[in-house]
């Protein structure tokens, strides 16, 4: 395996198949190889108690997914049954999970996604020209305002978790480290805490666009003159092309 490139998912608290998550997971990746058929995937998955041990994992899925169990160096006693992810909004030990798996990706460079993003277009300038070690986008939104499409800016100066690249450098390890200090020690969820070191560290980042990268809409099929996006990350109906 080449792994200077590659894309991390990660699936926590699985209880079934049969489940909105891996059904979004799923087509995320149909449509990551309908442009990059070689491309390296990695999933990281960790089941929850109650998962079905006869169920086998999805064929579309098996051969990408690592099966992982939560580090005991956090506190884990959440009630999982509160939220999809056993935790509100990727705070507290499940959320510092979320980051340790950013440091055991083996790639060189890490292009994170969440399950529910889509890509639309080719990767080709994420996955050769971005260079740098950390590259972000912000929390905002899109929709049709006064017949154009605009950012309505709601989150303007907050990171927006659902993607992140990265590459594995001894300065990623120390910025993600300081991240999971601080979501240890507060109750700050993943892109709050990130968004926190940044300013706080005065960290080096890059921000890609979200009208292309981390594109973020309720309903992206309402959103016309949006064919150029290259990562949408819609919370509402989708298309499925693949």
């Amino acid at each position: 395996m080449n792994k200077s490139f590659g894309i991390l998912y990660i699936l926590f608290n699985l209880k079934t198949n049969d489940c909105g998550l891996m059904y979004e997971l799923i087509n995320s990746i149909k449509s990551v190889k309908h442009f990059h058929p070689d491309i390296n995937i990695i999933i990281y998955v960790e089941k929850h108690p109650d998962y079905d041990k006869s169920n086998t994992l999805p064929d579309e899925i098996k051969e990408y997914v690592k099966i992982i169990t939560f580090s005991k160096h956090y506190n884990n006693t959440v009630n999982r049954e509160d939220y999809w992810m056993g935790f509100n909004g990727e705070g507290g030990a499940m959320g510092i999970n979320e980051i340790l798996c950013y440091l055991d990706s083996p790639f060189e460079y890490t292009l994170y996604l969440d399950c529910d993003t889509r890509i639309l277009n080719k990767l080709d300038y994420l996955i050769n020209d971005c260079s740098e070690d950390l590259y972000f986008t912000h929390d905002n939104w899109w929709k049709i305002k006064d017949n154009k499409l605009q950012n309505t800016a709601k989150h303007q100066n907050c990171i927006n978790g659902g993607l992140m690249l990265y590459k594995k450098t001894e300065n990623t390890k120390l910025f993600l480290n300081r991240v999971i200090q601080l979501m240890n020690t507060t109750d700050y969820c993943d892109q709050n805490a990130f968004t926190k070191i940044i300013i706080d560290t005065n960290h080096k980042v890059e921000y890609l666009d979200n009208r292309y990268y981390n594109f973020r809409c309720e309903n992206k099929r309402d959103l016309p003159d949006t064919d150029d996006v290259i990562i949408c990350h819609s919370h509402g109906f989708l298309i499925n092309k693949y």
